[in-house]
């Protein structure tokens, strides 16, 4: 998934890691994107907004997270497609 988003655009998630709130494999509307460096370092970050699954809007990692149209491709690998 490339860097820039369009808001409104639906995104599906892929890793929750220790995240609560997100569902693998539901999909997501972007709200808005925050994306810069972190204070002292060098080091950026790309988040996403989305609202969860409790109904709150928050960021998360854009790495969470693919497109539609990737997350197809995904399960079509899987099944040998």
């Amino acid at each position: 998934m490339n860097n820039l988003v369009r808001y409104g655009e639906l995104v599906v998630c892929v890793k929750v890691g220790k995240i609560k709130n997100l569902t693998p494999g539901k999909t997501y509307t972007i709200v808005r994107q925050n994306m810069g460096k972190h204070d002292n370092s060098d080091k950026e970050y790309n988040n996403i907004w989305v609202v969860n699954d409790l109904g709150i809007e928050k960021h998360y990692s854009r790495k969470r997270f693919v497109s539609v149209a990737e997350f197809r491709d995904i399960k079509l690998n899987e099944l040998g497609i």
